[in-house]
Formats: structure tokens, C-alpha cells, sequence
């Protein structure tokens, strides 16, 4: 398989949604907090709650089609991990 960092950078992405991938990639396979998303995509600081959920709703988007999923792990946070 490939490595995940490989197949997300063929993901042309935003800025805040580059800095949540990182994150996420730093983590992989492991849940992030909603808290360490949020303050890794907007360090100058948290925007608001839905602001995030829409990150991650697009996020998804894009990574659905390279093998890449980002699950939701209730009152923890999100994974990234690669599609069954």
C-alpha cells in the first residue's frame, strides 16, 4: 500500500484544510481532538464550531477518491485512515 502522506499530497488543498491534513497525517491511524484540529487550522484562533465540521465534510471530499477516509470517533475527535 501506499503511504498516506504520498497519496494526500496529490490533494491540491486550501490553506486551513492543508494545515488540518498535517495534522491529521501527523497522527495517522490515531484520533485528533476536535481542540487540536481547530488550532492547528486557524492559529490565530478557533473560529467556531461549524467552521470546523465544514473543513472536514470537504476534507473528506477530497480524500475519498484517493483511498484516504476521515472517521468521526464520537465525544473524541477524527481519524484519518485508508478506505476499507
Amino acid at each position: 500500500p501506499r503511504r498516506p502522506e504520498a497519496v494526500a499530497a496529490r490533494a491540491s488543498l486550501p490553506p486551513v484544510e492543508h494545515r488540518l491534513m498535517g495534522v491529521l497525517l501527523d497522527r495517522y491511524r490515531a484520533v485528533v481532538s476536535r481542540d487540536a484540529l481547530a488550532r492547528a487550522g486557524w492559529p490565530e484562533g478557533i473560529p467556531g464550531r461549524n467552521v470546523l465540521d465544514v473543513h472536514i465534510v470537504r476534507l473528506r471530499r477530497r480524500l475519498t477518491p484517493l483511498g484516504l477516509v476521515i472517521r468521526t470517533v464520537r465525544s473524541r475527535g477524527y481519524l484519518l485512515e485508508a478506505a476499507p
